[in-house]
């Protein structure tokens, strides 16, 4: 800006902003320099005093957070007449520093919500990456501890070669879909290799945001191998129980609040059904109705969860025939919840080879 006269001169000869913390309001502020002889203009400060070498002063308020933080002047130490365009250029410049002192709050602001995600990030145990279509834009030190790469070698590599090759379709899918603004998974679990070729299990979480005009993409993730690996271990432990249970020739039945959820194919051959058509079923349908009351004060006599003494019960086949069966029970805990286990043995080549006996 060009001003002339003493207006320019005052303008190079003192500081132009006198920064002071106070609470007082704008209105409060003018008033006090009213107070010693000054005049006011529009929102200008136009103040005319004798004192010493200051004939002549105009102030411009500078407020920040609703504050009087200050006032940009020009004084003159002779008697000066301040025109309109002076006046009109220190207001503008006054509210040019008001804008960039809110422009600098925002930057702080913004630095300070850096500041506490990186420092979040870097004492995370979980991985965090932060990306964009041109690559990663942050990764953090658990990335690199899980992984076993350094940082630089992270930030040269294509972040698809850490992918599992079987899962790098269903990432490339989920990312595309996300930088097109279209709905993905926010949560799933993927592969990654490491750099000594170990395979790593990861929970992720995924979620989309402008930074810097352009849009990002913040993924977390936890390292769950060892958990996938006792899932993996139950599921190999649970096959192996079940073709044990499958290639038994006694029957074997599982029940919880009195309905079967598991018959092996033993206990489908003695009755004559398929082992799915047990399910849902309590077993006394299969009883004889002499029987029924029996079976029942045996399991109460279970609650204790004791092996019971074998008993032998008349059961009804699907063909309506009766067959003689000695079953022996036990309460366990199934899947966080109480259950009856039973085995069920068919006595009919056994009665055969008795009659036989007797006969001889």
């Amino acid at each position: 800006m060009v001003l002339p006269g003493p207006a320019m001169e005052m303008l190079r000869a003192r500081d132009l902003i006198t920064i002071a913390d106070t609470d007082i309001g704008a209105d409060s502020a003018i008033d006090a320099l009213t107070d010693i002889g000054g005049n006011i203009t529009s929102d200008v400060l136009r103040v005319g005093f004798a004192a010493v070498n200051i004939r002549a002063l105009l102030d411009a308020p500078i407020h920040h957070s609703e504050k009087l933080v200050g006032l940009l002047s020009l004084d003159s130490s002779t008697p000066y007449q301040w025109s309109d365009h002076e006046q009109t250029t220190l207001r503008e410049a006054a509210d040019f520093l008001c804008v960039a002192l809110r422009d600098a709050d925002a930057r702080r602001r913004l630095e300070d919500s850096e500041l506490k995600f990186r420092l979040l990030a870097e004492s995370s145990h979980a991985m965090i990456a932060l990306l964009q279509k041109e690559g990663a834009v942050y990764l953090n030190p658990a990335l690199m501890r899980l992984t076993g790469y350094s940082h630089d070698a992270l930030m040269q590599t294509s972040l698809w070669d850490l992918l599992h090759p079987d899962d790098r379709d269903m990432i490339r899918s989920y990312r595309g879909r996300r930088l097109r603004d279209q709905t993905a998974p926010s949560s799933y679990e993927t592969r990654i290799l490491t750099k000594s070729g170990e395979t790593r299990w990861l929970d992720i979480r995924a979620s989309t945001f402008e930074l810097g005009g352009k849009q990002a993409i913040l993924v977390t993730g936890l390292d769950i191998t060892d958990r996938k690996l006792s899932e993996q271990e139950l599921l190999k432990s649970e096959a192996r129980l079940r073709t044990l249970m499958d290639h038994l020739s006694d029957g074997v039945g599982l029940m919880i609040d009195g309905s079967i959820v598991y018959a092996n194919p033993a206990m489908g051959r003695i009755l004559g059904y398929s082992p799915d058509e047990f399910i849902g079923r309590a077993p006394a349908e299969f009883l004889e109705l002499g029987d029924r009351e029996r079976a029942v004060d045996r399991i109460v006599e279970l609650d204790d969860g004791t092996l019971g003494d074998a008993d032998e019960y008349q059961m009804v086949r699907r063909d309506g025939t009766s067959v003689s069966v000695l079953i022996s029970s036990r309460q366990i805990e199934y899947e966080g919840r109480p259950a009856l286990f039973s085995i069920m043995r068919d006595l009919t080549d056994q009665r055969q080879l008795e009659e036989q006996l007797r006969q001889t």
